[in-house]
């Protein structure tokens, strides 16, 4: 899209986790029915609530960043969606083990290292990858969303760009994944790609949708759960 900006996209796609955690992150502030859209008792989505507050209507190019840094937040909120309706169930359901020994957090703490080192090896092999490092050398930008602090937004950008680069010697990289693999991973980005293009033309020709949640404009087969296994 030409007139996206590219570093304040990619912002804005990483803004929504920018919610202040307790000590054992647990709690965070704002919390995720405020920045995700989402009711957690429920698992309701309502980001079209997002998409008619802050981007329909939005002039493209008099506002091209803060369009930009707002259609990235909004692509995160599908993202998330497509990631818990294919990633979350299956891995759930073909992990009970796990889950019936572990608390729940316990059991994607242990999960997530698959997700999180994924990124780290993505980044690794892909040294020149340009959003990255222009992302990576700019100045944290101010945001005009109203219900996002700015302070916790600095602070999650910070502590992404530190996470990212700071070196871990226990990482451990080239292994196997068992609970989420680069395949699958590389599916579901390539997949979930296409099926948020769509609903960004479908909203963009349709704007009086009478919906909360854009996946409800899809069929459902277009965001059905992945057979498992989904990792090595």
């Amino acid at each position: 899209m030409p007139e996206l900006d590219e570093v304040s996209f990619f912002y804005g796609n990483l803004a929504p986790d920018s919610g202040l955690p307790n000590e054992d992150w647990t709690v965070f502030e704002p919390p995720r029915k405020v920045t995700h859209y989402l009711d957690e008792d429920s698992h309701v989505f309502t980001d079209l609530i997002f998409y008619s507050d802050f981007i329909r209507g939005l002039d493209k190019i008099g506002r091209k960043l803060d369009f930009s840094f707002r259609l990235g937040y909004y692509i995160h909120l599908l993202t998330d969606q497509f990631w818990w309706r294919k990633i979350i169930r299956t891995t759930e359901t073909s992990n009970q083990e796990i889950f019936s020994t572990k608390t729940r957090g316990e059991a994607f703490d242990l999960i997530k290292t698959d997700w999180y080192d994924l990124d780290h090896k993505y980044l690794r092999d892909h040294p020149c990858y340009i959003v990255w490092q222009k992302f990576f050398e700019s100045a944290i930008p101010k945001i005009s969303l109203p219900f996002l602090p700015q302070k916790a937004f600095v602070s999650q950008m910070k502590y992404i760009k530190g996470y990212y680069t700071t070196p871990d010697p226990d990482r451990v990289l080239d292994r196997r994944y068992p609970y989420l693999n680069e395949k699958i991973l590389n599916l579901f980005i390539s997949e979930t790609s296409i099926a948020i293009i769509r609903l960004i033309h479908l909203l963009e020709c349709n704007p009086q949708v009478e919906f909360t949640s854009s996946l409800s404009l899809l069929s459902p087969e277009e965001s059905a759960s992945y057979y498992p296994p989904l990792g090595d």
